[in-house]
């Protein structure tokens, strides 16, 4: 599968999102998880990334009238795989890919638990959440 058209897919449907999950074992009582996802009412092109980058397909029915929607979410290494593949191919969600890959790169090394570290990883979540939010305008900086 061509790394364009899946950066076109992920620029449609996909989303790069950056996670608070309760745990007690960092300083703060929290850490942040970067995932990615895409939806889908057909499993084809789910199925095609998944084989590529692996990450888990479920299905959730909406309600009674919609097809039921395929989420495939990928973590971790799997994502920042997948976004340096599509990353110069991205138009609509560059800044948010480029976030979680910086996300990720904090985590290496037990950095993650280090004061100015974790104050940089709550800037990323909080500016992937902004550009997440519906109505928010998409400059384009790669012109």
């Amino acid at each position: 599968m061509d790394k364009a058209y899946i950066a076109g897919y992920m620029d449609g449907e996909g989303c790069f999102a950056a996670t608070k999950r309760k745990d007690e074992s960092y300083k703060r009582g929290y850490d942040i998880f970067a995932n990615v996802s895409v939806s889908s009412v057909s499993s084809i092109v789910l199925k095609e990334i998944q084989s590529i980058y692996g990450g888990s397909i479920c299905t959730k029915q909406r309600n009674k009238r919609h097809k039921p929607l395929m989420v495939l979410t990928l973590a971790s290494k799997a994502c920042v795989t997948l976004i340096n593949d599509i990353l110069p191919h991205l138009k609509l969600k560059h800044e948010q890919a480029s976030l979680i890959l910086e996300l990720q790169s904090t985590r290496a090394y037990g950095n993650h638990n280090k004061g100015a570290i974790l104050d940089r990883r709550d800037e990323i979540r909080a500016r992937i959440k902004t550009l997440n939010k519906r109505g928010i305008e998409v400059v384009d900086t790669k012109s």
